[in-house]
């Protein structure tokens, strides 16, 4: 049963790096450029006063700032546990994400949307907001359901809730114009692989070691 939960979370695995190279690679092409355009004309039809508001309030959220303070939360969190190995994770899943978003935004070289209702820098591709709430908020999840939530239901409602948070802030990037619909998409895939090696390494590492059961005779 490992090696056939192994096997599937390596395919996986390899569909989301794929699909994420798909998009990378073809983003100029008309295919890719007409579903840009169509969402984010979707999206700036709620364009208003008060929905800016919103989401640029959504949008910090994910920015590093709000990001930096919920990571020392966490971060102290770890510590009070006295759990080095948390700790260690903690602050993987706030550096890792940021260090890969910004490699590949200089391999890819995306330029930004130019009706952006918000000032923004740097290349566009992959969303870093996206790819950082993806790897933190979802290690937040993880957290709490490993650590806090031990009932069913309330971790499906911590699993429900934070995705929502994370798809939120997704959305926000393309109200805002700073980014497009397949730069949001690939945060999430560059995120979702990060954020299940974090967790599937914490994992191995925390998890009990086997015990040595000696060989009876009789086996031999």
């Amino acid at each position: 049963m490992k090696m056939i939960g192994k096997l599937r979370l390596t395919v996986w695995l390899c569909l989301m790096i794929l699909l994420f190279l798909m998009i990378g690679f073809t983003y100029e092409t008309s295919f890719i450029v007409g579903i840009d355009k169509e969402v984010a004309s979707f999206a700036s039809s709620f364009q208003s006063d008060a929905a800016t508001t919103v989401f640029l309030f959504i949008t910090n959220l994910g920015s590093w700032k709000f990001i930096l303070f919920f990571t020392l939360i966490l971060f102290g969190y770890s510590l009070y546990k006295g759990d080095k190995v948390l700790t260690l994770f903690v602050i993987l899943s706030f550096i890792v994400p940021r260090t890969l978003n910004f490699m590949l935004k200089e391999f890819f070289a995306r330029t930004r949307p130019q009706d952006q209702l918000v000032p923004a820098t740097h290349f566009s591709f992959p969303s870093g907001h996206s790819m950082n709430s993806f790897v933190f908020f979802g290690f937040v999840a993880y957290v709490l359901i490993t650590y806090c939530v031990s009932r069913k239901a309330p971790q499906v409602v911590v699993v429900v809730l934070f995705s929502m948070l994370i798809g939120l802030i997704g959305f926000s990037r393309i109200y805002l114009g700073v980014h497009y619909f397949t730069d949001v998409t690939a945060g999430f895939l560059a995120g979702g692989v990060v954020l299940i090696l974090l967790i599937k390494i914490h994992q191995r590492l925390t998890e009990p070691e086997e015990k040595n059961v000696p060989m009876n005779d009789e086996l031999i």
